[in-house]
């Protein structure tokens, strides 16, 4: 079973069911603190979430057929522990609260390409300091289920909306790979407090300022 970088929780629900798995549905049930007792690394993050998304490596994982789904969910988070280790050891962590990072690089598998990850984060983490909204659609997109509308902004009164309300989502909003966990982390800092994805092409246009922010969404966004 194959479970792309920045797959939700859903989408791996419905992978593992296309593989067999017809019960997978419980898997977004599950909290991800009632695994500490065999993965005790959860316990030192600042849970306090009751979802496993974004703990759920992005890998190809061999299966049994007859695996329960805690079997394949402790497969994943195994994956993760070691796949993660150095990250989560790193000395920069104490920056910045891991259960933080791994959220961000969520935010960043759905919002723009590897290559310009770095930067991106660079812009969003600058946002948060200086109070300023994430603007990130990919957080209103997991909430919906569907494509935003711009009515949603105003309209969506919920905590992933992060065009109404600061800080980042409760919880990641996909499972990332190690490309934007790093990104994330270890982020590059610019000029730059804005950024969007071009319509036609998905090329990630930075700005630095809202008046060249306003004229890049007139000439490459479509709504």
């Amino acid at each position: 079973v194959t479970i792309p970088e920045g797959f939700t929780l859903a989408d791996i629900v419905k992978r593992l069911e296309e593989a067999g798995f017809d019960d997978a549905g419980v898997i977004v049930k599950m909290r991800a603190d009632s695994f500490v007792g065999k993965f005790p690394w959860l316990g030192k993050i600042d849970l306090g979430r009751e979802t496993l998304e974004g703990f759920l490596f992005p890998d190809t994982y061999r299966l049994p057929k007859d695996a329960s789904l805690e079997e394949v969910v402790e497969r994943m988070l195994k994956r993760f522990e070691s796949k993660t280790n150095a990250l989560r050891n790193s000395a920069s962590i104490s920056r910045r609260d891991f259960y933080d990072i791994l959220t961000m690089a969520s935010i960043l598998e759905k919002e723009v390409p590897p290559a310009d990850m770095p930067l991106a984060a660079g812009v969003l983490w600058k946002r948060l300091e200086l109070g300023m909204p994430l603007q990130a659609d990919a957080t209103l997109v997991y909430d919906l289920g569907r494509p935003i509308k711009r009515s949603d902004i105003m309209e969506l009164n919920s905590s992933y909306n992060s065009y109404k309300y600061t800080g980042l989502p409760p919880t990641p909003i996909a499972n990332p790979g190690l490309v934007a966990l790093n990104a994330a982390l270890y982020f590059q800092k610019s000029n730059y407090l804005y950024y969007l994805s071009r319509s036609a092409d998905k090329i990630t246009v930075f700005s630095e300022t809202l008046e060249q922010h306003n004229l890049a969404k007139a000439k490459y966004l479509n709504f």
